[in-house]
């Protein structure tokens, strides 16, 4: 038993590491945009401005509800304060989602 949770230690320490990599190298390029980034960014203008429920813009249908908001909230920093939010989010994602399997067993 205590190996399984060695290898698995490993795996959250191999993905943090890697992902610690991939912000860095975002951060270097200084690319903060991806994709569909721009989407998210005007379903957030919306819930901003008031109109996210009565809109007819179909953006609302493909983004959901609670990405936008969170950018709505932080609207006013700076690209990286943003993503170096979501990267702290990220890494506290496992521990969370180890207590929650620890609770429901």
């Amino acid at each position: 038993m205590k190996r399984k949770n060695n290898n698995f230690s490993k795996t959250i320490f191999t993905f943090i590491i890697f992902y610690i990599v991939l912000l860095l190298l975002r951060l270097w390029n200084g690319n903060f945009y991806l994709v569909d980034s721009y989407e998210y960014l005007e379903v957030a203008k919306l819930i901003i401005q008031g109109d996210y429920f009565t809109t007819d813009n179909l953006i609302i249908s493909r983004r959901p509800f609670v990405y936008p908001l969170f950018l709505s909230l932080t609207s006013t920093f700076n690209p990286f304060v943003i993503v170096f939010f979501q990267s702290i989010l990220l890494f506290k994602f496992p521990f969370f989602y180890i207590k929650l399997i620890d609770f429901i067993k």
